[in-house]
């Protein structure tokens, strides 16, 4: 940064005018210059604005957009209406307040960089720490778990294989591809992801209408049987499904040009507000309130039916590259700084045991809670501090350090938004532990050897 440069933020009419070179810090632990051979480099600067508009969109219709129809059927037309709007436009803000903070503290690459950097308290960026480690496992093993209950689709009536069998098929997948150390190495993945996603959903759609479901499928503007259960999963899914401000920091250390960071933001947010509207409406209009999170299931059993399958197995494999590029980094940078970046045989040796770790583990979470729905909500509610409570404080804290304030309608948003994670964080959780507790004995229980293979669709209508 300049001596010279001026920057004027958007939020107040305070003007920064930093006084020398040297970056600001706020962390009690990195007060001097030579401190900052700590603070990890970031990636390659080779990502344009339009890609990472397609990586915000490739990180939120990953798992997410499966349990749309689930939510909108918890909550019905209104509720799941107006917050599939909220939350789409809750999330953007929260990027952009990040967008903020990383021009006030510009070595910050990710959401655990910021809070070291500006909030002066070991305790708080510990927890975001392990916060983000353990979201970020969550997900993956989400991924690891419909990688492997696709897997069994394509081959459904072939072969007979355990799930923990197909999830390994699928780790060894994912694991050299992972060798890919940067999001703008997989763009021309991205692709691949956002055209087998929307085909899957494609060939859905064509099932439905050529094999309609029984006309007793009933929707609600309000759910008459709607309980505080319904209503705090159906909000945790929401939360997690457009859930990627946790990778805006990361995105933006990606950017050639981060200044056109809002052009991303407005390319993905309406395309998002479609997918899922489109997404969560049809499944909920055609299945009603018995609508499984994976609407492939409903398709009849063919050709059509297997590609699908096929097509949201290379949907996840991508999703999980996405998110557990994040997740690695963050590992190698914890346990091995110093060949983050390099290219030698050491750096990439320490590269693969970081994603052989991360594949291996996600693989053991992913059976230990074999059931989607039930980790879905589980990841939402743990994680709504990563959505909305982080990004806000850290932002606050980026702004005292260069001796900014937060104005007093800004203080009033963020009230509003720090009420509404707590109180989804403790509803959330206490919805997922009864929801738990209320699942019939016959589903699959952690470590079995079950085949995830439903009932055709006419059969389970």
């Amino acid at each position: 940064m300049a001596a010279t440069t001026t920057t004027t933020t958007t939020t107040t009419t305070t003007t920064l005018e930093p006084s020398s070179a040297t970056p600001l810090l706020a962390s009690r632990s990195c007060e001097t210059p030579d401190d900052y051979e700590h603070v990890p480099a970031g990636p390659p600067r080779h990502a344009s604005w339009v890609l990472v508009s397609w990586l915000q969109l490739g990180s939120t219709i990953g798992a997410g957009v499966l349990s749309m129809s689930s939510a909108f059927a918890g909550l019905g037309w209104a509720m799941a209406s107006v917050f599939a709007v909220a939350c789409c436009f809750l999330n953007a803000y929260c990027a952009m307040q990040l967008f903020e903070a990383s021009k006030l503290v510009p070595e910050a690459h990710g959401i655990v960089l910021l809070s070291k950097l500006a909030v002066p308290s070991a305790m708080y960026n510990s927890f975001v720490d392990f916060l983000q480690h353990l979201y970020l496992g969550l997900t993956n093993a989400a991924f690891v778990l419909l990688m492997s209950n696709t897997l069994q689709y394509v081959f459904f009536d072939v072969l007979s294989l355990c799930r923990f069998s197909w999830g390994l098929v699928g780790c060894l997948v994912v694991l050299p591809l992972m060798q890919l150390r940067n999001l703008a190495s997989l763009r021309w993945l991205l692709w691949f992801n956002l055209l087998t996603f929307y085909g899957a959903v494609i060939l859905v759609v064509l099932d439905f209408l050529q094999h309609p479901g029984p006309s007793s499928a009933s929707t609600h503007v309000v759910p008459p049987d709607l309980s505080w259960v319904d209503v705090f999963n159906s909000l945790s899914k929401f939360s997690f499904s457009y859930m990627n401000t946790h990778l805006t920091l990361q995105f933006l250390s990606e950017m050639r040009s981060p200044a056109n960071f809002t052009r991303s933001i407005a390319l993905s947010v309406p395309m998002q507000l479609v997918t899922y509207f489109s997404i969560g409406g049809f499944g909920y209009s055609h299945l009603g309130k018995t609508g499984n999170d994976l609407l492939v299931l409903y398709m009849t059993r063919n050709a059509n039916f297997r590609i699908a399958s096929g097509m949201l197995f290379v949907h996840f494999v991508v999703s999980f590259l996405i998110q557990g590029q994040v997740l690695a980094r963050l590992l190698h940078a914890k346990l091995r700084p110093s060949t983050l970046n390099k290219t030698s045989f050491r750096g990439t040796l320490d590269w693969f045991l970081v994603t052989l770790g991360i594949v291996l583990t996600t693989l053991l979470i992913a059976n230990a809670i074999p059931v989607f729905d039930q980790i879905v909500s589980l990841i939402g509610s743990l994680t709504v501090c990563l959505a909305y409570v982080f990004p806000l404080v850290g932002t606050i804290f980026a702004r005292r350090l260069n001796k900014l304030r937060t104005s007093t309608s800004q203080q009033i948003v963020y009230g509003f938004i720090f009420f509404y994670a707590a109180v989804l964080f403790v509803g959330g959780l206490a919805a997922v532990i009864v929801t738990i507790a209320r699942a019939p004995s016959s589903d699959a229980g952690p470590f079995t050897c079950a085949s995830h293979i439903p009932a055709p669709a006419q059969e389970s209508w």
